[in-house]
């Protein structure tokens, strides 16, 4: 990629100064409430400021989101590792070439995980870390760059997966919740053990009030639910309750810039009433879906009765080659209530 290029995407409106806009304060504040939640869909990366020294890059698979300051880098989430050599350039220049100290990873899916070695050999650790429940023979080469932190099963899962040893996490945390602070920015990482799979984890930024939650939200299409590595829908729902009362909403002054931002796997900034409505959507299908095999309706007739007419338009991703349709995401859900049903009977 062209410096240039990545110079026009990282120009945001929302940092006048540092970049020598001079509109008015308050078309410039407009303009950031419009834009700031929106991701334009292009070749290009696209860097995306969220608040303090915090931005998100989109395009190179899962959102990214990178913390910056005089203690180094940290990124949230490398992304799927097809693009790691635009996405590192970036970070360099956003992050004014101080090192990555750690990559923290949110769930084990391969869009969230895919960059963990590129981006971690092009950091550096503060100190030599020894590996999370690895073979101590691998601890030189695994810690030699930046830290890559997550809750032990996303270890597990990309194990299972067949992920590279040297993209595995080396530190993180078997406990409710982990923490870290850099930056003077305290960061609790947060634990679901049943969401998208029992791997799911969502980071708090908790000065910056911003919260990136990988796959418990899919901004561009339904949520995936990975059966095989103990996600349900009902875990799922749980989450993204217990997420609602986490997020601060705008009240009382709404005209104003404030409240939580949420970072989505893909797609746009959320922000509480966004969570809500993704929340109610998943609720209203399962629902639905329940009330079908109460009926005793087949996988194929509650297919056919469409249980997520309603929300395809906004949230259905059914374009040919898509890895999680519409049909999906009912199968999962279908097959995620029914295991419960039936265990429930025993």
């Amino acid at each position: 990629m062209k410096k240039n290029n990545i110079n026009k995407n990282i120009q945001p409106l929302c940092k006048s100064k540092k970049y020598g806009i001079t509109l008015p304060g308050f078309i410039i504040v407009l303009l950031c409430n419009l834009l700031l939640p929106v991701i334009v869909q292009s070749a290009e990366l696209e860097v995306i400021p969220l608040r303090n020294n915090m931005d998100m890059i989109a395009g190179a698979g899962a959102n990214i989101v990178v913390h910056h300051g005089e203690d180094g880098v940290i990124v949230v989430d490398s992304g799927s590792g097809d693009r790691t050599e635009e996405v590192l350039e970036i970070i360099n220049q956003i992050g004014g070439g101080v090192p990555i100290r750690y990559v923290i990873n949110t769930s084990a899916n391969p869009d969230n995980v895919g960059g963990n070695e590129a981006l971690s050999l092009a950091g550096e650790p503060f100190v030599a870390r020894v590996g999370l429940r690895l073979d101590p023979n691998l601890r030189s080469e695994l810690s030699s760059g930046a830290i890559i932190y997550a809750q032990e099963n996303v270890l597990f899962h990309m194990a299972e997966n067949g992920m590279p040893i040297s993209s595995w996490p080396v530190e993180g945390y078997a406990t409710p919740s982990g923490s870290i602070r850099l930056n003077g920015e305290g960061m609790e990482i947060k634990h679901f053990p049943v969401a998208y799979s029992s791997a799911d984890s969502i980071v708090d930024f908790r000065g910056s009030d911003v919260f990136v939650v990988g796959q418990l939200i899919d901004a561009t299409r339904f949520p995936q639910i990975n059966l095989e590595q103990g996600g349900s829908v009902n875990g799922l729902l749980a989450a993204l309750n217990e997420l609602i009362w986490m997020v601060i909403p705008e009240l009382p002054l709404t005209w104003r810039e404030g409240g939580s931002l949420v970072v989505p796997a893909k797609g746009r900034v959320y922000r509480h009433g966004d969570v809500v409505q993704y929340r109610d959507m998943v609720t209203i299908i399962r629902d639905r879906v329940y009330t079908m095999i109460e009926q005793g309706m087949s996988l194929q007739e509650v297919q056919d009765a469409n249980p997520a007419f309603g929300f395809i338009g906004q949230w259905g991703d059914d374009t040919p080659g898509s890895e999680w349709t519409t049909e999906m995401f009912i199968e999962a859900v279908y097959i995620s209530l029914l295991t419960e049903m039936q265990a429930g009977e025993q």
